[in-house]
């Protein structure tokens, strides 16, 4: 199981999300500990330099996400809306 953490800045801004939408991806969030990449939940493995780089999205929200496989951990890294674009 991993252990989710947020940067300051994604936890700031995911307070800022009214409802239902805070709840939704709060629970989406949450669901990564048991996989942090769930199959059929609009889930992809970003590319670039940074490896191990997720996008999660949730209804016209997204979620980018770090997963680090030796130490457990999930870093939240930034939630936005779609149109607000990476």
């Amino acid at each position: 199981m991993f252990n989710i953490l947020f940067r300051q800045q994604a936890a700031k801004r995911l307070l800022k999300i009214n409802e239902p939408y805070f709840s939704a991806i709060k629970k989406e969030i949450l669901l990564l500990q048991k996989n942090y990449f769930p199959a059929g939940k609009n889930c992809k493995r970003l590319q670039g330099k940074e490896k191990d780089l997720y996008r999660i999205r949730i209804g016209n929200y997204r979620s980018l996400y770090h997963v680090d496989h030796g130490k457990k951990i999930i870093t939240v890294l930034r939630t936005f809306n779609r149109n607000e674009g990476y």
